[in-house]
C-alpha cells in the first residue's frame, strides 16, 4: 500500500500525461480515507516497479457485502507493461481476504481493456403518431410479461 498523498500525486501525474485534471481535491481524498480508515474499510493498492516508484494505484473501501474500487491510475506511457492487469489481481485477492464480491461498475472504462461492452439500461423513442407509440409501449410491456423471474 501507499499513503494518500503518495497517491494523489501520482494520480494527478498520470492526468496530467493524459492532459487532464483531477476530478476531485487533496482534501476531498483525505477526508474520505480517515473516515474510512475509521471504520477500518479503506486501502491503497499500488503496484510498483524494482525503483519503488508506482506503476499503477488503486483506492478501495469496503462494506459489509462489497469492495469498490472507487479510484485507480496507471502509467499510461507504459500501459502495456501488466502493471494494471495486477493491480485488477491484487484488488480481487484483497476482496478474497476480506471474503467480498467486488463492484468494478464505477470503471467500465477500465474494464473495456478486459472486453467489457456497454449495455443500455434502456431505450427511448419517439414518433409522432400516436398508434405507433401505442404499439411501442404494449410491446415494451408485454416484454416484461414474458420474461420468467
Amino acid at each position: 500500500g501507499i499513503d494518500p498523498e503518495t497517491f494523489y500525486g501520482f494520480h494527478s501525474a498520470c492526468n496530467t500525461e493524459k492532459k487532464q485534471q483531477l476530478w476531485y481535491s487533496r482534501e476531498m481524498l483525505l477526508v474520505l480515507w480517515e473516515k474510512a480508515l475509521q471504520r477500518q474499510q479503506a486501502k491503497f493498492v499500488c503496484i510498483q516497479d524494482a525503483n519503488g516508484e508506482p506503476l499503477a494505484a488503486a483506492f478501495v473501501v469496503w462494506d459489509k457485502h462489497k469492495l469498490y474500487q472507487l479510484l485507480n491510475c496507471y502509467v499510461h506511457e507504459d500501459k502495456d507493461n501488466g502493471a494494471r492487469e495486477l493491480l485488477t489481481f491484487e484488488v480481487i485477492k484483497l476482496a478474497r481476504q476480506l471474503g467480498l464480491a467486488i463492484d468494478f461498475v464505477s470503471h467500465r472504462n477500465y474494464l473495456r481493456h478486459y472486453g467489457a461492452q456497454r449495455k443500455d439500461f434502456y431505450a427511448i423513442k419517439r414518433s409522432k403518431s400516436a398508434i405507433i407509440s401505442l404499439h411501442f409501449f404494449s410491446n415494451w410491456i408485454r416484454s416484461f410479461s414474458h420474461k420468467k423471474l
